[in-house]
């Protein structure tokens, strides 16, 4: 659904040239973001990025129960100013895609301040709205409500309660780390696979056609249109 697609990209859950400053997603450099994820899902995710976020590695290893059948992740996710990629242990490529939502951050050169204001308008105009502040790991966070909860700091979901069609995904940060020491091999493709790229994106939502895919070029548009 194009709603938790949207949800993960902005608060995690992207070419290297602009005419512009890259954009700034976090106010800290570096930092590492450990979660436990319970629910649907029950596992691990792990965030650590570098240059304010142009650069950052996510990787989840977890385990989901579907009719008796347990499927297993163990999957990374890089994002390289505006490019994704994804592998996992049980393939030998890495697959590539943009990233809309960084696309249009690219675009303007957002500072830190702006990605996250920019984020906030998403959600908001997802039907999310702030209902006041609590504490997370001794951090004084947003709280936003709409199909969900979400509790944000400095542009970082520490929180984040997602229930749909009777299915429900909770995951909670468990340690925070800022400013640090992050070793550059970590945002490094791994060597010897081969990369496929993907050209479009399937994305549902009640204003777009379920059986149509959109183009990651559309998805962006259709970001921009939101608030102009």
């Amino acid at each position: 659904m194009k709603f938790f697609y949207i949800i993960v990209l902005v608060f995690g859950l992207v070419g290297f040239t602009n005419a512009q400053k890259p954009f700034k997603k976090y106010p800290f450099k570096t930092g590492v973001v450990e979660y436990k994820m319970e629910g649907s899902a029950k596992g691990t995710q792990v965030i650590t990025w570098d240059d304010y976020g142009y650069k950052e590695l996510t990787v989840e290893k977890s385990e989901m129960k579907v009719f008796g059948q347990v499927s297993k992740t163990n999957k990374s996710t890089l994002a390289l100013g505006t490019k994704l990629y994804e592998w996992s242990d049980t393939d030998n490529k890495v697959y590539q895609t943009s990233n809309p939502i960084a696309e249009s951050w690219d675009d303007e050169g957002l500072d830190a301040g702006e990605v996250e204001d920019y984020s906030i308008r998403m959600i908001e105009a997802m039907g999310y709205e702030k209902t006041g502040t609590e504490n997370m790991l001794g951090k004084k966070c947003d709280v936003y409500k709409g199909m969900g909860k979400i509790w944000v700091w400095n542009g970082l979901s520490l929180k984040t309660e997602i229930s749909m069609m009777g299915v429900k995904s909770v995951i909670t940060a468990t340690n925070v780390e800022t400013n640090i020491d992050v070793p550059s091999v970590l945002f490094e493709l791994p060597a010897g696979r081969e990369i496929s790229t993907y050209n479009e994106l399937e994305i549902d939502d009640d204003t777009v056609n379920s059986d149509e895919e959109m183009t990651p070029e559309e998805m962006k548009n259709l970001l921009k249109s939101m608030f102009e």
